[in-house]
């Protein structure tokens, strides 16, 4: 993007530009926003470029909504740049639950029966539901063997 936008915006923002990071693409959207000195017809470029190019490559999975003027996708941005960060935490949270429920669990089952069959440990691992994997948790409390664990 650099070489792009070199020659239509201040060579300082290009220095600060940071393509992985939301918050910098907002602070340079809004920088472009109100510059001035740039050609309308640029600015219409890089908007539709930063809006079905840029974002959905870097960000994939973001929801990008319409957004007619850089002005507009920069106060997009500053709206959704807290809620995706609050997202992605969440997603990592929850994925980092199940990570460790599914190590817990396939501890206790080689704790109780000895090294789990790479079968077993499949089963358990392809579980992404909390409450399943509570569930197993509670029948392995009392399972006489792993068949009780009701993994089929």
């Amino acid at each position: 993007m650099a070489d792009v936008l070199r020659g239509y915006v201040k060579e300082d923002w290009i220095e600060e530009l940071d393509l992985d990071s939301l918050e910098d693409l907002r602070r340079q959207v809004g920088r472009m926003a109100v510059d001035e000195q740039m050609d309308e017809g640029f600015r219409r470029s890089v908007h539709t470029w930063l809006t079905r190019v840029m974002i959905p490559a870097r960000f994939p999975g973001l929801q990008v909504p319409e957004a007619s003027s850089l002005k507009e996708v920069h106060a997009m941005l500053a709206e959704r740049v807290m809620e995706w960060t609050r997202e992605w935490k969440e997603e990592g949270r929850q994925e980092g639950w199940q990570e460790g429920l599914h190590l817990l669990l396939l501890d206790q089952i080689e704790e109780r029966f000895g090294r789990v069959p790479q079968e077993i440990r499949r089963r358990v691992e392809e579980i992404h539901d909390t409450e399943q994997l509570r569930a197993l948790g509670k029948r392995l409390l009392s399972a006489s063997s792993l068949a009780d664990l009701r993994l089929n």
